[in-house]
């Protein structure tokens, strides 16, 4: 019987006009070329795009790599420049060699003043010193000093100048600190303490 219901089924598949499998499998082939045919111009094209794209972002990394070297070696010329004048002011200064005390400290005083000028241009501040409150962020205390003459914490004398530059820290402020007198020097009693 179950004989009867297979050749059944044949018999409706012949009958019902669709292909054989032999048949059904030469036109899934057919239809496979077709598609990697055009799969494989698609695949081509997408992989002619990424190769040029590939290439063009190489070549865009190599100008940024040349272009970032040029503005690192260019970056110094203009400051430099500017340091030239003061240096052409300084050698006139040093060739007068018979020139009194005075004139001379007057002149390496206007050079003083124009590099400074030159220097807070490009955004460098000297930091406060003497006088001011100790600001650990701004100055690097390098002693402290016994003394009434000011309050604790204050800066007494500057040892160097710091600076800033554009808000942040160039060089901190090398700078003595007051601190408060211990005492007398004479010994305190336990009765004292009470």
């Amino acid at each position: 019987m179950v004989e009867n219901s297979e050749n059944n089924v044949k018999e409706e598949i012949a009958g019902s006009g669709n292909p054989e499998p032999t048949e059904m499998k030469e036109q899934i082939t057919a239809e496979q070329v077709e598609v990697s045919v055009k799969d494989s111009a698609e695949y081509k094209e997408l992989q002619d795009k990424y190769l040029r794209l590939a290439a063009e972002f190489d070549n865009y990394k190599k100008r940024m790599v040349r272009e970032y070297s040029r503005a690192l070696e260019t970056s110094a010329d203009e400051p430099i420049r500017e340091l030239l004048a003061v240096i052409d002011d300084f050698e006139r200064a040093l060739a007068y060699e018979n020139s009194d005390v005075q004139n001379f400290r007057q002149g390496v005083n206007l050079i003083y003043t124009k590099l400074m000028e030159m220097l807070a241009k490009r955004g460098l501040v000297k930091i406060a010193g003497k006088g001011e409150q100790f600001d650990p962020i701004y100055h690097d205390a390098v002693m402290q000093l016994e003394t009434d003459e000011y309050e604790e914490g204050k800066i007494v004398e500057e040892v160097q100048k710091g600076y800033t530059i554009n808000g942040r820290v160039l060089r901190p402020a090398r700078v003595v600190v007051a601190k408060r007198k211990t005492g007398s020097g004479l010994p305190i009693n336990d009765s004292d303490k009470k």
